[in-house]
This record gives C-alpha cells, structure tokens and sequence, in this order.
C-alpha cells in the first residue's frame, strides 16, 4: 500500500509522511469563516469542505467532527491577550479597547461573539473556550485597576470583585456597542477612526469606574 492510500499517514500523530500543513490552515481559516457568517447552526464539515477546497475526507481524516473542528480553530488562531501598561489607567483602558476593537474585526472576533450568542440555547457549546477569553480579559481588567491603585489613580476599593465586575461591563460593554456600528469582520478600519471613538468613551467609562469603586467602599 502507498503512503497516499494509507489513511493512518494522515492522521493526527500518526507515523508517516507529515499531514499537509497548507490544506490544514486552509480548513482552520475555512472553518473560522463559515462559523463567523453562519454560526452554529450553519456550520458543518460540507461547507468547510468547500470553502477550503478540499474534500470532506481531508477534513474527517484530521478531526472527528465539527466540533472538533471548531475547538481546534479557536484555540489555535486564539491570541495570548499581553499585558497592558501604558502608565495610567486611561491610556490602560484606551489600549485595551483599541486591541479589543481590532480583534472583532477579524473572524476569530466575531467567531467569538458568536460562540456567547450560540452558547445561550447550545450550553455545552465551547464553554471552556469562552471561559479562557472571560478569563483572560478579566485578569487584564485586575492588573489595570491593582496598577492604577499602586499609582494612587484610585482607592483600594477598586479591587473588590464588585468593582472588577462593573469595570468589565463597562469596559467591554461601551466597546461592544461602538464595534457594532464598524464594518463587518476582515474590514480594514482607518486606526484614526477607531482612536477617536475609544477616546470619546473613556471619561465616561473611567467615571463609571470611579463610581463603582466608591459604591464598593460604601457596601464595605
């Protein structure tokens, strides 16, 4: 039998010749894509397969099943979220929300909101991925506000779990709202544009963070 006829040669971890690398990232970036403009309920191996150009045994030989698929898509396209320090919370949350923007412009962005939009009627329906992105921005959101406290921008009282939670709705909310009225994903959008809108929400966002932080003190 040649290594072309043999189906364990490309098989995940399988000996052999390696898998090709240029059809896999032609399903990932395939399967990101169908699911971003569909969702869910659109998204399946026949529709990857055309996108990608390939053959639904390409796809079967490498993942069990769309789910499988999709899980491996996010969490290889998925970015580490670095740590931000500009020097103050303002240029914190301004930085923040511009790399935010920017990510919901690609089809991992929207991917992802559509992943929590799809998750509300599909709970199984990658929860440990979109507990990862929670959890990520969250920390982003802890270090933010513990560095404005050591640089005396805001009381202790900022690191109560109430005033993360409301800085994260803040945050995140503003910046949700504002990214639905840009072009849809893998739109390029003028950077100049995106700074003018964050820079127009960051007072009321950073007063509604001072806001919560004294609300935390007084529940104390």
């Amino acid at each position: 039998m040649t290594a072309a006829a043999d189906p364990d040669k490309e098989r995940p971890g399988a000996l052999g010749r390696p898998r090709d690398r240029e059809a896999e990232e032609r399903i990932i970036d395939a399967a990101l894509r169908v699911y971003a403009e569909g969702g869910w309920s659109s998204f399946n191996i026949a529709a990857v397969a055309r996108r990608a150009g390939v053959g639904k045994s390409t796809i079967y030989l490498r993942w069990a099943d769309k789910d499988a698929l999709l899980n491996d898509a996010v969490a290889r396209r998925g970015e580490k979220l670095e740590d931000i320090d500009t020097g103050s919370l303002r240029g914190d949350v301004a930085e923040l929300a511009i790399r935010f923007h920017r990510h919901l412009q690609t089809s991992l962005g929207w991917v992802t909101l559509r992943i929590a939009l799809d998750k509300t009627r599909s709970p199984d329906l990658l929860g440990g991925f979109l507990r990862d992105v929670i959890g990520a921005n969250r920390r982003a959101v802890v270090g933010m506000l513990e560095r404005a406290v050591a640089r005396g921008e805001l009381d202790d009282d900022a690191r109560t779990e109430i005033a993360v939670d409301r800085a994260m709705e803040l945050i995140y909310g503003v910046m949700l709202s504002q990214s639905l009225q840009l072009p849809h994903a893998d739109t390029a959008v003028d950077d100049d544009l995106l700074v003018g809108m964050v820079q127009a929400a960051i007072d009321p966002i950073l007063a509604g963070i001072r806001a919560v932080e004294v609300r935390a003190s007084h529940l104390g």
